[in-house]
């Protein structure tokens, strides 16, 4: 699932687990995660400087961010089902869906 940034500068992708940009004017492509966890469908924030993406890194695929220069990323959800990000608002929160089960009491 690769996307264009808000800007339509870059492109972010999957590629062999790790998540890459590709940047349309230079024509250079720059890996932003290294992991041995497979990483995917990445989003841009509406500022187009940030990242959210899935990863099984820790176990179960969870929603993490990260600089679009790369750096450390920041695990935001914790739950031992599959969560993936698909968009991000103007308020800086993430849509997501999830396979958690929710019961009512």
């Amino acid at each position: 699932m690769p996307r264009i940034s808000p800007n339509a500068q870059e492109m972010a992708f999957s590629y062999q687990g790790d998540i890459w940009i590709y940047n349309f004017n230079t024509q250079q492509t720059k890996r932003i995660t290294i992991h041995e966890g497979y990483e995917s469908n990445p989003v841009w924030n509406t500022s187009g400087d940030q990242l959210a993406f899935s990863s099984n890194r820790k176990g179960a695929n969870n929603i993490f961010t990260i600089k679009k220069n790369g750096g450390t990323p920041k695990q935001l959800t914790y739950y031992p089902t599959g969560d993936t990000p698909y968009d991000w608002t103007s308020s800086n929160n993430i849509v997501f869906a999830t396979t958690r089960s929710f019961k009512r009491a």
